[in-house]
């Protein structure tokens, strides 16, 4: 599995999914859906909720990192008396 931390990335790459999948209808009958469904559902919708909740997931384990790494300061300059 790839994780791509860049919004840019992502949306190249779900806006060029979408486009091999528009091209590949005419081969793969499975492909073949409406206009819509390709833009609003796929693109709109599971595309940038999944996103979002990647983008989400990191906000909370960067800040949840973030108040471990301060906490262990704090204790350890008391221990050491510097406080």
């Amino acid at each position: 599995m790839v994780m791509f931390r860049d919004w840019g990335v992502c949306w190249l790459l779900s806006v060029g999914f979408e486009v091999l999948e528009c091209s590949l209808q005419f081969i793969i009958p499975e492909f073949k859906e409406c206009w819509w469904d390709s833009l609003l559902i796929d693109l709109l919708g599971a595309n940038m909720l999944g996103m979002a909740a990647g983008w989400l997931t990191l906000q909370v384990r960067v800040n949840t990192h973030n108040k471990e790494e301060t906490e262990i300061d704090i204790l350890y300059t008391a221990k050491r008396g510097s406080v």
